[in-house]
């Protein structure tokens, strides 16, 4: 049997290490998988004396100039090397880190990319680019909940908070604002999860007097994923602000991919690519601008079926089109396995 190096940029509590590694390599029956995490010198120096081992080396999300060398030394040694990426290579775009992504994409044998975006721009340096999406593992999320016509109405966000603030100060300036002034006498709350040191979200919110409409959850064991994904469950509406940039232009929808697992309706920022993740009206709701968003948030609190609706339609969308089986199938196809 071949043996499979995965050389991780997080362990499972990271999102995209999570969606990308851990639920799927071991799922692959036909190779032995082993996953080391690997992001400073002195881990990448050990793996030098342990790759002679695997066949197959998969580098998750990694290309500094150590794993540089680390792939010049596999390609020297005769090994399958691929790069899995579901992010813009550069949150700053640092010229040094998108010139070393450059470099290490043109080096490896393939690469995994998580969206169409990521895909046309890793096109530009290996030919042997392929899709395989950000899946979910549904069997952890548990099956559809009916939400029952509750008065209260939570409204909820989830995710790494310190890289969102700025998109959910926006969200509270631009939606809370104006929605808790419509709904002065409707227990509407709202449930911000993952915002552990986001000070400017909390001293905003303080200074708006809104500090009874919010519930704030620093953090979570994210790699309990039935934890994860109970807090989801006790959301009516999803939301999923994105500012037009162009690093979000290239993310994998996650987000959106959670809350359908759970039955949760989306309401999302209509940037490109997005409608891969939410069919506008079905399995949830595009915004262009602030308007749309109160509408859309309006119209959900209103209409229980409709919540229900939408809710029942994203999860089947994510069950069928997102499992991480879907990814098993794609690897184990470009592999040969």
């Amino acid at each position: 049997m071949k043996k499979l190096l995965v050389v991780s940029v997080g362990d499972i509590n990271k999102a995209s290490s999570r969606a990308r590694v851990f639920w799927v390599f071991p799922r692959i029956n036909k190779l032995q998988t082993k996953i080391k995490v690997s992001n400073n010198p002195l881990d990448i120096l050990i793996l030098f004396f342990t790759v002679h081992n695997y066949q197959i080396i998969i580098f998750q999300k990694v290309f500094s100039r150590w794993h540089l060398y680390l792939l010049w030394y596999l390609k020297y040694l005769g090994k399958s090397i691929y790069l899995d990426i579901d992010d813009f290579p550069s949150r700053s775009f640092s010229e040094v880190t998108l010139k070393n992504f450059q470099r290490f994409s043109e080096s490896v044998h393939g690469i995994s990319c998580g969206n169409i975006n990521l895909l046309n721009y890793c096109l530009l340096y290996n030919k042997n680019s392929f899709l395989i999406p950000t899946c979910i593992d549904v069997d952890l999320y548990g099956q559809y909940n009916l939400k029952l016509n509750d008065k209260k109405v939570i409204v909820g966000w989830i995710g790494n908070g310190s890289h969102y603030e700025e998109e959910l100060i926006w969200f509270v300036n631009e939606i809370v604002t104006p929605l808790t002034k419509h709904y002065l006498e409707t227990p509407l709350q709202f449930c911000f999860i993952g915002v552990k040191n986001c000070n400017k979200l909390f001293s905003l919110i303080e200074s708006l007097k809104l500090t009874d409409k919010f519930a704030m959850i620093e953090d979570l064991n994210w790699s309990d994923t039935q934890e994860v994904s109970s807090w989801i469950g006790k959301f009516d509406i999803g939301i999923y602000p994105l500012l037009e940039q162009n690093f979000n232009l290239y993310k994998c929808g996650f987000k959106a991919l959670e809350y359908g697992a759970c039955g949760v309706p989306t309401v999302a920022s209509n940037i490109l690519g997005m409608n891969a993740y939410i069919n506008n009206g079905v399995t949830g709701m595009l915004c262009d601008k602030s308007d749309d968003w109160i509408s859309q948030i309006r119209l959900l609190i209103h209409n229980t079926k409709l919540r229900n609706e939408i809710g029942f339609n994203a999860q089947m969308h994510v069950r069928n089109e997102y499992s991480v089986k879907k990814a098993v199938s794609i690897w184990e196809n470009k592999m040969n396995l």
